[in-house]
Formats: structure tokens, sequence, C-alpha cells
């Protein structure tokens, strides 16, 4: 089982690292970036996310959607979203999984 963690984001530059950093301990990470003009696609990449970039800020449910739809294409089992900002935790996401991480990890 696949588990993506996708990652809407715009001018997070201030929070992506550890954003991203802290996420890598449980799944792969897409960082889609909504036509940011900081260095959130940057910062993102350097520490291991996967980076899509729209090239001008269209909104955050146009960036879920392309990461939801990148995620099908990939073949991923589950998907898991988090802001950018850091206001959700990724320690949290083997709660989020619960047994499934439990059982098969």
């Amino acid at each position: 089982m696949r588990i993506i963690t996708i990652i809407p984001a715009y001018n997070e530059e201030t929070a992506i690292l550890n954003v991203v950093k802290g996420v890598k301990k449980y799944s792969d990470v897409l960082v889609v970036d909504d036509g940011s003009t900081d260095k959130t696609a940057i910062l993102a990449k350097n520490v291991g996310a996967t980076v899509i970039k729209h090239w001008k800020n269209i909104g955050k449910g146009a960036a879920i959607k392309t990461g939801l739809k990148s995620a099908i294409e990939d073949d991923y089992d589950f998907m898991v979203l988090l802001d950018g900002d850091g206001q959700h935790d990724p320690q949290c996401i083997p709660f989020l999984l619960g047994e499934w991480m439990v059982l098969t990890c």
C-alpha cells in the first residue's frame, strides 16, 4: 500500500520545510504550489518533496484537485491532505490512518 500526503501551498516559505520534513517520516510528499511568488516550491523540492507548480494562483481547491489527480494517476492507495502553513501536525498521520498503518507497518 502506498501513501502520499498532498500539501497545497501558497507563499509558505516560512513553514514548508518543517511540514515536508515531518511528513516524509510517514509518506511520500507532493507539494502543489499554487502560484507562489516566494521560494515555497524550491524549498519543498530541496527537502525531497515532489512539486507541481501552478504558474498563477488559482485557489486551494484547484491545488487539491491537481494533487488528487496526480496521486490517482500515480496509483497511490491512501491520500492525506495537510496545509502548507504548519497548522496540521504531521505526527498525526499514523493516527489518521489508524489500524491500517498498525497492521501493515
